[in-house]
């Protein structure tokens, strides 16, 4: 893969969850405790493995879809494409109550995320922007308590619920809503940095140049994404 230089993009977009935030963990931890707590009508939620938990995130870029995919693979569901099932949507919403409580404080960083964020900002304010699934009060307390949030105004955030975004990742719509937002004359010319094979789609499927951190998958499973578009470029340390 060629060797990519910020100083010829226009513009960086950052994903937040396993980019920018050491969440993986802590989503794996509060959905979890949320099953526990939904084992107390269905004991089927409880005899869900750590093992399926730990995995789980490979199999979607939203909760709705990481859900779906557990209940299904435990048998509380028949599909993991049924991302509206009721028992989806219930069991989301409670793990999310819980991940929010734990996170109030705000997320650990990657390693190195916050200096990164920081230098880039010396050549590049105004010309960076976080692309994400996850709510903006999610985000904030992240950003505050790493003192970056002067960095990142609300038009500088693409996140879940944003009124030009009508679909999630892998679909192409939050990198280009985010195009927009930066004045990225050619989509190209947008330089993305994902950790997750939807987001990755998702930047590729909207033009950009995309530099994938082995965060959440390693370098070998990111050079092999069956059924996804491949990054440009891999950071590997």
């Amino acid at each position: 893969m060629s060797d990519l230089c910020l100083m010829d993009f226009e513009a960086l977009a950052l994903d937040f969850d396993g980019t920018l935030a050491s969440s993986n963990g802590v989503h794996t931890e509060a959905r979890q405790q949320a099953y526990m707590m939904m084992a107390e009508e269905d004991p089927r939620f409880g005899e869900v493995s750590d093992e399926i938990h730990g995995m789980a995130y490979l199999y979607g870029s939203h909760p709705e879809e990481i859900n779906a995919w557990i209940l299904a693979q435990a048998g509380i569901i028949e599909s993991a494409s049924d991302v509206e099932n009721p028992q989806v949507r219930e069991v989301v919403s409670l793990k999310n109550e819980v991940y929010r409580k734990i996170i109030a404080a705000g997320l650990d960083p990657q390693p190195g995320a916050i200096e990164f964020v920081r230098r880039v900002f010396v050549r590049r304010a105004g010309k960076v922007a976080i692309v994400s699934t996850a709510y903006p009060n999610e985000v904030y307390p992240y950003l505050r308590r790493h003192k970056i949030d002067k960095y990142f105004p609300d038009s500088r955030l693409v996140l879940r619920g944003h009124p030009d975004v009508a679909n999630l990742k892998p679909a192409p719509d939050a990198y280009q809503a985010s195009m927009d937002i930066l004045n990225v004359r050619k989509p190209e010319n947008l330089l993305v940095i994902e950790d997750s094979a939807e987001g990755i789609e998702s930047a590729k499927r909207a033009g950009a140049t995309v530099v994938a951190v082995a965060t959440t998958r390693s370098v070998d499973a990111l050079l092999d994404l069956e059924g996804h578009q491949q990054p440009d470029a891999i950071l590997r340390d």
